[in-house]
């Protein structure tokens, strides 16, 4: 699910789609959701997050789908944390 306000929009998944979709196992204590956090360049605010921020990685970014380029890290609680940007289509 997304939600937008004033141009931000925010991604909520289920636990379910990141261990099924991108091989994520999140212990989620009771927790059972997924931030989605849209970005201009996934790789620039992943090595951001993760080196100068200290943002535990949990899956480098990588090509997703035809047109998406996504990372994960966790937050300071542990929860999962995606950063997503749209690229331009791969034409099969």
């Amino acid at each position: 699910m997304e939600v937008t306000l004033d141009h931000f929009t925010i991604g909520i998944s289920s636990v379910e789609a990141a261990i099924s979709d991108h091989g994520l196992n999140p212990n989620l204590d009771g927790r059972p959701i997924g931030i989605v956090l849209w970005s201009d360049d996934t790789d620039y605010d992943y090595e951001r997050l993760t080196a100068a921020e200290g943002a535990k990685s949990l899956s480098a970014p990588r090509d997703f789908l035809s047109d998406l380029r996504i990372a994960w890290v966790a937050d300071p609680d542990g929860n999962p944390i995606q950063i997503v940007q749209h690229r331009r289509r791969k034409d099969n």
